[in-house]
C-alpha cells in the first residue's frame, strides 16, 4: 500500500465524524470490492490495493434510505469501518520500519499540490509540536502552505528540519489507543464542540486567504467544507461570485412560515417511518413545533394526538372526571 493510500484511508475516519452530515456519509466506503473502497453510490474511490479483501462495511440501504444523520447510524457505521482499519493495520504491521510519518505524508501532499490534504496533515503535526513556541508553529504552518502552489518540497523539508520531526517525542506520546464505536461517538459528541471551534477558525482563516489570493478553486472547495448552514457562507459565496466575475445569487432568508412547514414536514416522515421514541423521533420534532407555535396551534393539537395517544385519552378522562 502506498503512502498517500495509507493517509487517505487513515483520514477518512476523522473527515466522517467531524461533522454530522448524511450526505457526507454517502460519500464514505460502503465496501470493499476487488480490492477497491465503494462509497454509498456506488462509485470507485481508489485503485485497487494489495491486502485488502472484498468485505461490506455497511449495509447501502440503511444510509441510502435514512432520513436524519443519527448517533447511532453513525455508531453502526463506524463498527463497520474499523475493519477496514484493521486491515490496513494488520497490513501495515509487517512494514513496521516502513510506516511513514507525518512529514512523509506531509512531502507527499506538498508534491501533489493538495492544499486540503496539506491543512489536513499541518493540524495534526501542530498538535505534535505543543512543546514549540506558538508564534513558532503558526509561522512555520503559514510557510508550508505557502509551498503548496508551487509544489516546493525543498523548501518544505528545510521548515521541518528547522523545527525537528515527531520521532523525537516520548515513546508514549506516539502511541495511538484504538477506541471501540460506541466509545468513539461518547467522545466525539463529548469534544466535538470545542475539536469543531478550532477546525472551524483554521477553515475560516483559509478561506479569507484564498479569498485574498483569488483562488478561485481553493475557495469553492473549502466553501463546500464549509457547508451552506454556516452564517459566513453567504459572505464568502458573494466574495467567490466576484472573483469569477459573476453577479452573486442571495437565497431569501427562510421566514418562521416555511420552518414551521420543514418542521411539519419532518414529523409527517417521522410519523409515517413509526419512528416515534427515536432519538430524532416524531415526539422530538413534536416538541420543536410547540416551541414555535405554542401548544394552542391547530397543527400541534393535531399532531400531538397522533404521536401521544395515550395522553390525549387519559386528559379526556380526568376531564370527565371534573
Amino acid at each position: 500500500m502506498n503512502i498517500l493510500t495509507q493517509g487517505f484511508i487513515r483520514g477518512l475516519e476523522g473527515f466522517i465524524t467531524a461533522k454530522s452530515d448524511l450526505d457526507r456519509l454517502k460519500h464514505m466506503p460502503q465496501r470493499v470490492e476487488d480490492g477497491r473502497l465503494v462509497n454509498f453510490k456506488g462509485h470507485k474511490l481508489t485503485a485497487k490495493i494489495d491486502g485488502l479483501e472484498d468485505f461490506v462495511i455497511m449495509d447501502a440501504d440503511k444510509v441510502n434510505d435514512a432520513k436524519r444523520f443519527t448517533s447511532a447510524l453513525l455508531g453502526t457505521y463506524l463498527e463497520g469501518f474499523s475493519k477496514l482499519q484493521g486491515v490496513e493495520d494488520d497490513e501495515s504491521a509487517t512494514t513496521e520500519n516502513n510506516e511513514p510519518t507525518l512529514e512523509d505524508l506531509l512531502l507527499d501532499a506538498v508534491e501533489a499540490g493538495d492544499k486540503k490534504e496539506v491543512r489536513n496533515i499541518c493540524k495534526q503535526l501542530k498538535e505534535q509540536w505543543f512543546a514549540l513556541d506558538d508564534d513558532v508553529v503558526e509561522d512555520a504552518i503559514d510557510d508550508i502552505k505557502d509551498c503548496v502552489a508551487d509544489k516546493d518540497v525543498k523548501a518544505v523539508e528545510d521548515i521541518l528540519d528547522s523545527l525537528g520531526t515527531t520521532n523525537d517525542k516520548e515513546p508514549e506520546q506516539q502511541v495511538e489507543v484504538k477506541k471501540s464505536a460506541p466509545e468513539l461517538v461518547k467522545e466525539i459528541v463529548k469534544e466535538e464542540t470545542q475539536t469543531n471551534d478550532d477546525d472551524l477558525e483554521d477553515l475560516l482563516l483559509d478561506i479569507q486567504d484564498a479569498i485574498k489570493d483569488e483562488d478561485v478553486e481553493d475557495v469553492e472547495l473549502l466553501l463546500k467544507e464549509l457547508g451552506e448552514e454556516h452564517p459566513r457562507y453567504k459572505e464568502f459565496s458573494i466574495s467567490l461570485a466576484t472573483l469569477k466575475g459573476e453577479d452573486a445569487v442571495i437565497e431569501p432568508e427562510k421566514n418562521e412560515d416555511d420552518e414551521i412547514d420543514d418542521i411539519i414536514a419532518d414529523l409527517e416522515d417521522a410519523i409515517k417511518e413509526n419512528d416515534i421514541d427515536g432519538e430524532n423521533g416524531a415526539k422530538v420534532i413534536l416538541e420543536e413545533l410547540k416551541e414555535l407555535v405554542g401548544e394552542d396551534d391547530e397543527d400541534y393539537i393535531k399532531f400531538n394526538k397522533i404521536v401521544n395517544p395515550t395522553t390525549n385519552r387519559r386528559s379526556r378522562r380526568e376531564r370527565r372526571g371534573k
